[in-house]
């Protein structure tokens, strides 16, 4: 997070153990910037330290040199105020609320924490090992949240300013044709606005569209069942979709799993002048477990080849401005 603190609470003795520990959260990767930079009394109040001088002007230093380079991340303003003021943009805080702030770490929000876990540390390959660091940290939690309907549920019932602050949630667009999400996944990305909640929808209908037709076709080659051959074609026939196709593609019970959807005909539309050999092999989807494979089984270059970096990067970058 970035935060500004009004240079006036240096001058206050009062307040020296708390600003001690808030420049400390630097060293958890916050920013702390003092309003003005050079003002006299954060002078004056670092000559009083004595011998941890140097070290709090090197963690402002670090703040000042991160601040340069860092995305906006997002603020909070630290003010001489009997109370914080949530409803402020950014939101006016006292010193005291703004530690327990910085201390909290970043709540990733997510349908299924274990499924959902597995799937980012799998799309995020190039970044997975930061991501386990920042857990170990604790800096970053991975948080169940249920279903599109429940995770909205969760927002709502949740009214702690701290909470709202400090969650990110990522959840599927659940959409059966590229920018169409669900009647589900719009309102919930609704109420996470009016929250004050920070998201990322995911461009694709789902967690399970971001694994590779490589990783599906080396999976149905790798069964010893009947299911085999079945799946083969499925596979193969899934590789041979346009991109918009596999992304928006019913993978767990195929185009027979959207016959109960009010706007089926999106995905009518989307998969109009498929031959039949492949309509009929896509019929019926990989079933409940396909997810799975986030574990362990994907290899680098199978996601390179799906086209996925520019979106987790990004979605990479809203996480690391955040935490």
């Amino acid at each position: 997070m970035r935060v500004r603190i009004t240079a006036g609470l240096f001058a206050d003795d009062r307040a020296r153990r708390q600003l001690v520990d808030l420049l400390a959260c630097i060293e958890r990767g916050h920013i702390v910037e003092v309003d003005p930079f050079d003002a006299p009394e954060l002078e004056a109040w670092l000559d009083g330290l004595g011998r941890l001088e140097e070290d709090y002007r090197s963690l402002l230093d670090l703040a000042i040199a991160d601040a340069a380079t860092a995305g906006m991340a997002a603020q909070v303003y630290v003010a001489d105020e009997p109370a914080s003021d949530w409803r402020r943009e950014p939101p006016r805080l006292t010193l005291g609320d703004t530690l327990k702030l910085l201390r909290r770490p970043l709540a990733l929000l997510v349908e299924n924490e274990r499924r959902d876990g597995t799937f980012l540390k799998a799309v995020l390959w190039r970044y997975a090992g930061f991501l386990d660091r920042l857990e170990e940290q604790d800096r970053l939690k991975i948080t169940h949240g249920g279903g599109l309907q429940e995770m909205a549920r969760l927002v709502q019932h949740h009214q702690e300013p701290q909470w709202r602050q400090r969650t990110f949630a990522v959840f599927d667009s659940d959409a059966l044709a590229p920018e169409f999400p669900s009647a589900a996944s719009a309102a919930l990305g609704q109420i996470c606005r009016e929250a004050g909640i920070d998201f990322h929808r995911l461009r694709r209908r789902a967690a399970e569209n971001y694994l590779p037709p490589a990783a599906l076709l080396a999976w149905a080659r790798s069964l010893h069942d009947k299911r085999r051959e079945q799946h083969l074609k499925r596979a193969r026939a899934f590789g041979r979709l346009r991109p918009e196709q596999r992304q928006h593609y019913n993978m767990k019970r195929g185009h027979h799993g959207d016959a109960g959807r009010k706007d089926r005909d999106l995905g009518r539309a989307l998969f109009e002048g498929l031959d039949e050999a492949a309509r009929q092999a896509l019929d019926e989807g990989f079933g409940e477990a396909i997810g799975d494979l986030f574990i362990g089984c994907l290899e680098a270059e199978w996601l390179q080849q799906d086209d996925q970096d520019n979106e987790m990067s990004a979605l990479f970058e809203a996480l690391l401005t955040r935490v």
